[in-house]
């Protein structure tokens, strides 16, 4: 892929997980689809972890010529965050933002 495809898929994203779920309940959001995988919130908890882990590994690679990024796995950040326990509509207002 491109960079400007890679930019437009990271910039739509958001939107189109609003698209997505906007008719889906609470319960819906939760619910795994089959069993062994992820729910709507599940996803969108991985998604804000990526997020939070190769923003801060990007804005580093930004603002220096030599940056020493941090490696930590999204698996690993997702189980110091709430991000799996936090209901779908606020949590996604966040993720947007």
């Amino acid at each position: 892929m491109s960079v400007e495809q890679v930019q437009t898929i990271l910039r739509e994203t958001p939107h189109r997980l609003v698209a997505l779920t906007a008719v889906a309940t609470p319960a819906q959001s939760r619910a795994a689809p089959e069993p062994g995988e992820w729910s709507a919130t599940e996803v969108l908890a991985h998604l804000r972890s990526c997020a939070d882990m190769w923003g801060q590994a990007i804005e580093a690679i930004v603002a220096g010529d030599h940056p020493t990024v941090r490696a930590i796995n999204p698996t690993t950040w997702i189980e110091s965050t709430d991000y799996r326990e936090l209901e779908f509509r606020p949590s996604l207002k966040v993720f947007t933002r």
